[in-house]
């Protein structure tokens, strides 16, 4: 489907916000229509074999990037073969006839500072990888082999069967997962989108006359040629440059006409729809979703019927659908959006529901066709339209740079949808208001059309989905109660006009030189830093606020988290048109406080920072909605029992090497506890000793950051007793010592986490700590994931705690014990010693130039640049940080890192710390002595404040 504004917000930084359309269109109907604020030139073209190609070219641009999309996915396996798409995936990736040595491409992109992967859609195959841009064209040779003469060697089928049954395995226990496969258990079962996508050990077996690697084999010859085929390249070099090594490169892909999959039986039989689906979830949440069959938008990307449908349903001021429905108690929050493959589309309006409003689902529907009903008669409007219009066309003008890697992705997903001028606006711009084609898609949502989804624990049930075991029960819905919806009717208001709208967005005059922030205030208590930036000349500001304060027990811990849930409640009446006009907020809870963080146009910012200041006293919380968002985050919390196994064992490590921080079910209890007059007393005596750190930067001029400051002051740290800033206290393992946790895990599969931590905080440390991430994860992953199959999370790499550098390693395995896993990891480490004195003076500059490569990633955009800053701020780092880092990586020798691998690691003298669960296999031996509590951890380790 085409990526749309809302998907724009990930890939492209991008939002909805704007004036009038500046761009001219070309004369050329395939040249691509560009942002004025977009660096990159682009060139379309189609290869003498029918490939598709869009090429990207920016001389500053420090990452190249590629990608190629097969417009195939999982719809085409053939019945029986549930799966083959994506094992198909799988298997391109081990060896290809010009590079035969397994993991060969794998390892040349992580040794020059890149990253690669691949994903399987319904109808779509994404590969793609980013590498150093000298590194460009021996990547590409390696990579377009996937595609030309790929061994899909037989050898390797059973190894990859596994790692696709490992993937079905570690999300099986998923709700997300489990949903979905109800709601494809529930359609048409003639329609390929209703099969099992993900494949496992009986859809991908042998069988008699019937070999799985001949039905790969033929799938890949019949789907994988140029004609159903798009590619993206991204890089520094010039578009004549970038043609050529797209001829050179992948015209040898096998020619052949476009022959995608179409879906044509129809998502649901007439039975399936009109009707209830109740479905009882693992983890506890309820969950209401409206599902509505429609045809296919993507034609209409200029016009964005469903995409003004959901802006409607979506708002959160006085009177609207949500804000009633808040209001009653019955919903946390809600989503309007459009989903499903290219033939069909799935209109979806989403409810997270209160325990009360679990009781009040079918009155949730009735309001909602009520506002339908509303939208039908009154909403649809050439003012509303014309606000997304020009939102659209400014955020369009003023378009962030994406990075390399996200802009090849986009280009590549956008030639599979749009025409070739409009790869780079189809996700902005609102060309065209066509009432009549809203009203289509308007009348097209009734009760007799819609799959209504219940989401509850507890619900009665009759079937079980066979692939992931998911209880639930479909029945139709009464004609009374569909006659009732059909003639709803409710008070409900309609959006009002965009308050944050700008009005007139200007690059303001740059006063002075400085390239770096000042400190504009720097008294007791409050410490403020602001850049009027030279780089990004757009009218946008980022600012970041913290208001630190002493969070030294569990009890103010958990009632800082509820906080700031709260303070967003509030201000959900103004984050959402904000967010229609270009401008953001985000409000989290720290370990010591609180930070915000505004982020777009710079000319209404002032407006959203005043009601931010204000929500902060929550003046209007009443009971219920205290106890509502309390029982929420209580559940939340719980949930996570179910949660995937490696993702326990780093919440226990961060809640045990952070002293600040503590298990989700220690919050849960703790939390459960405080009573209304316990939280208030702790939100009026919040900021009775506080410390306010900020940062601005962008398009805000000396005098403007300067009055910021003295509002903040005034506003935030008047009454105040100011007090140092707090810091965070992290564990600090003894050299040479062995620390271990066990947890307790309900799930199939054993995992095992290790990290060994260093001692030293300077450049330097951090230097060979990082480079050592980076040389050793790729050969750790093809060891333990790819030759021997442990598991499909298989990781290694550098990372920190606090300021601490930290070499982690992560197994989460269906087929090993947790005294196995530890095993494999010793022996890799003892063989990888091997290895790295084995490495060539050549090969580890090489490592050391894809390590700097990535430090020197440039800021793509204001808020890149802002958040590495602010890093810098928080961790008491200089603002040349990056650039001391780069000369410590260069400065690094073989022999160096070679004494400090066997020093630190093989003999442990940085200090090692191991935490496991135990799965289903049985225990092959006795892990070390396990400590049962954190103060048993805390006689061993002393806390260090950073």
């Amino acid at each position: 489907m085409v990526l749309r504004a809302t998907a724009l917000v990930v890939l492209m930084a991008a939002s909805l916000a704007g004036c009038q359309h500046t761009a001219t269109p070309p004369v050329d109907p395939n040249a691509v229509i560009t942002s004025p604020a977009d660096t990159f030139s682009y060139r379309y073209l189609t290869l003498d074999n029918g490939l598709r190609v869009v090429l990207a070219s920016d001389p500053k641009a420090d990452k190249a990037a590629a990608s190629l999309m097969v417009g195939v996915g999982s719809t085409a396996d053939p019945k029986g073969r549930e799966g083959l798409a994506h094992f198909l995936e799988h298997m391109l990736f081990i060896s290809t006839d010009k590079y035969p040595k397994v993991d060969e491409y794998m390892h040349f992109i992580e040794a020059n500072g890149g990253s690669t992967n691949a994903y399987t859609a319904q109808t779509k195959t994404d590969f793609f990888f980013d590498v150093a841009p000298d590194k460009f064209a021996p990547a590409l040779d390696r990579f377009a082999q996937f595609f030309i003469a790929p061994t899909l060697d037989p050898q390797y089928v059973d190894r990859e069967k596994h790692a696709v049954y490992s993937e079905y395995q570690l999300k099986k226990k998923d709700d997300g997962r489990r949903i979905n496969a109800v709601l494809n258990a529930t359609g048409n079962p003639a329609n390929p989108a209703a099969r099992f996508a993900v494949g496992d050990l009986d859809t991908l077996a042998d069988r008699q006359g019937d070999k799985v690697w001949s039905d790969l084999k033929a799938f890949h010859d019949r789907y994988y040629h140029a004609g159903n085929m798009t590619l993206a390249l991204v890089g520094k070099d010039s578009l004549d440059d970038l043609e050529k090594l797209a001829r050179q490169t992948f015209t040898a892909i096998p020619a052949g006409p476009a022959n995608p999959v179409r879906i044509t039986e129809a998502p649901f039989m007439p039975s399936q729809l009109g009707v209830r689906i109740d479905i009882a979830p693992l983890k506890d949440f309820r969950s209401l979703m409206l599902r509505f069959p429609v045809p296919s938008s993507q034609p209409y990307y200029l016009e964005k019927p469903l995409d003004y449908i959901a802006s409607m349903l979506s708002n959160a001021a006085p009177g609207s659908l949500y804000t009633t429905l808040k209001e009653s108690g019955w919903i946390d929050s809600m989503s309007a959006y459009q989903d499903g493959p290219d033939d069909y589309q799935l209109f979806s309006i989403n409810f997270n529901l209160t325990e009360q409003g679990a009781k009040h689902v079918d009155d949730i529907t009735a309001a909602t066709f009520a506002y339908l009903h509303k939208l039908q008669r009154e909403g649809v409007s050439d003012d509303f339209f014309n606000e997304l219009k020009k939102a659209g066309n400014l955020d369009f003008r003023f378009q962030d740079k994406a990075n390399s890697q996200a802009l090849a992705n986009y280009l590549a997903g956008n030639m599979q949808e749009v025409a070739p001028a409009h790869l780079m606006d189809a996700g902005f711009v609102y060309q065209t208001y066509n009432p009549a084609l809203i009203h289509d898609y308007l009348s097209r949502l009734t009760p007799s059309n819609l799959r209504q989804v219940v989401i509850l624990p507890g619900v009665k049930i009759d079937k079980v989905e066979p692939h992931y075991q998911a209880p639930y029960a479909i029945k139709a819905l009464s004609p009374e109660l569909k006659d009732s919806w059909a003639k709803a009717e409710a008070e409900l208001a309609l959006p009002p006009a965009n308050p944050y709208l700008p009005d007139d967005p200007k690059v303001k005059a740059i006063k002075g030189d400085a390239t770096l922030p000042a400190e504009i205030v720097k008294e007791p208590g409050i410490s403020v830093w602001a850049l009027q930036d030279p780089q990004f000349r757009v009218p946008k500001a980022e600012k970041r606020v913290a208001l630190m304060r002493p969070i030294d027990n569990i009890q103010d811990s958990v009632m800082n988290s509820l906080y700031a849930d709260l303070v967003n409640e509030a201000l959900e009446s103004e984050a959402y048109p904000a967010s229609q006009a270009g401008l953001y907020y985000n409000l989290s809870a720290i370990s010591n406080g609180l930070i915000y963080s505004l982020s777009g146009y710079d000319e209404k910012q002032p407006l959203l920072e005043d009601k931010i200041w204000t929500a902060l006293a929550l003046s209007d919380l009443s009971r219920s909605k205290f106890r509502q968002y309390r029982d929420q985050m209580v559940r939340q919390l719980r949930n996570f029992s179910q949660d995937w196994p490696v993702r326990q064992l780093f919440a226990s490590l961060n809640a045990s090497m952070v002293k600040e921080a503590y298990p989700p079910i220690e919050r849960a209890d703790a939390l459960s506890r405080v009573n209304y007059r316990q939280f208030m007393g702790f939100v009026q005596h919040y900021r009775d000793q506080l410390y306010l750190q900020a940062l601005a930067i962008g398009n805000i001029s000396p005098g403007e950051a300067a009055s910021w400051g003295k509002s903040m002051e005034n506003m935030l740290v008047r009454d105040a007793q100011r007090i140092d800033k707090p810091q965070t206290h992290y564990a600090n393992i003894p050299a040479g010592a062995e620390l271990a946790r066990q947890l307790t895990i309900d799930h199939h599969d054993s995992a095992l986490v290790m990290i060994y931590q260093g001692h030293h905080t300077d450049a330097a440390a951090k230097a060979r700590w990082a480079l050592l991430g980076q040389v050793i994860g790729q050969p750790f992953f093809a060891k333990l994931r790819t030759e021997q199959q442990l598991g499909y999370v298989v990781q290694a790499g550098a990372s920190s705690v606090g300021l601490s550098p930290v070499l982690q390693f992560i197994i989460q395995s269906p087929v090993a014990d947790p005294y196995s896993l530890k095993g494999h990891v010793e022996d890799f480490l003892t063989q990888f010693g091997i290895e790295l004195a084995g490495m060539s003076p050549e090969q580890f500059e090489e490592q050391k130039a894809g390590l700097i490569n990535s430090i020197n990633e440039a800021d793509k955009q204001l808020g890149d640049k802002t958040n590495r800053y602010w890093s810098y701020l928080n961790n008491d780092r200089p603002f040349d940080w990056r650039e001391q880092l780069v000369a410590a990586v260069k400065a690094l020798q073989l022999g160096d890192m070679l004494a400090f691998y066997q020093r630190d690691i093989v003999h442990n003298g940085a200090g090692r710390y191991l935490l496991w669960s135990q799965g289903q296999q049985p225990a092959a031996g006795e892990m070390p002595k396990a400590c049962d509590s954190q103060a048993c951890l805390d006689r061993q380790w002393q806390y260090l404040a950073q």
